[in-house]
């Protein structure tokens, strides 16, 4: 059954999750919530500026995580933290995911010149961003697979990931390969090479 917006907004339960990464190392992946402006704007804001090159969906600030928390709407966009270390007093957002349900016109646009248009009604975006302690650790391995599960919950039968992946950037190609994304385009923005890639979820 097809989570709706109404039911996410009551209780995101469904949608979250605790994973062990590292030696053991435990986090809480869940959707975000409007009480997160605070941890969400540290986390922005101690990210160092080779991470901002890296990921950059939109800007990474405590001003902006305000308007992402004041202007939360499941039935757009699923934007998932990670929080721990587990246990702890005061836990840390060490980890955000943003789920767009939908395309960008931008992204749609190159699909559809290399012959794989893309139906917004089924097709989820996907971007990114991993604290710099936490990098290279596993954590961005360990929340996939919550973030594929919530799109096959809210009715998502594939991901593309926001703006592409650099070329410049094997590391994060490889992750994506990892958990099945499979090139199918490239592109130049900003005189930087990059590549289209999708994810088709499995049927239920």
């Amino acid at each position: 059954m097809t989570l709706t917006p109404q039911q996410i907004a009551a209780d995101p339960c469904p949608l979250a999750a605790e994973v062990a990464v590292g030696k053991g190392d435990r986090f809480q992946i869940r959707p975000l919530l409007a009480t997160d402006t605070e941890r969400l704007g540290l986390f922005f804001d101690a990210l160092t500026d080779a991470s901002r090159r890296v990921y950059g969906p939109h800007p990474l600030n405590s001003e902006h995580a305000k308007v992402l928390c004041d202007q939360i709407d499941y039935g757009m966009s699923l934007r998932f933290v990670a929080l721990g270390p587990l246990p702890t007093a005061a836990q840390q957002i060490v980890g955000y995911m943003i789920l767009d349900l939908g395309t960008r016109e931008s992204d749609a646009g190159r699909y559809a010149q290399v012959g794989r248009p893309l139906d917004g009604s089924i097709t989820a975006t996907f971007a990114p961003v991993i604290a710099d302690a936490w990098q290279e650790h596993g954590l961005g391995s360990a929340m996939i697979p919550v973030i594929t599960e919530a799109a096959r919950q809210v009715g998502r039968r594939q991901i593309v990931l926001m703006g592409g992946v650099r070329d410049d950037n094997p590391r994060a190609r490889h992750f994506y390969e990892k958990f099945g994304f499979v090139r199918v385009g490239g592109f130049v923005a900003g005189g930087v090479d990059n590549h289209d890639m999708i994810l088709q979820l499995p049927d239920d």
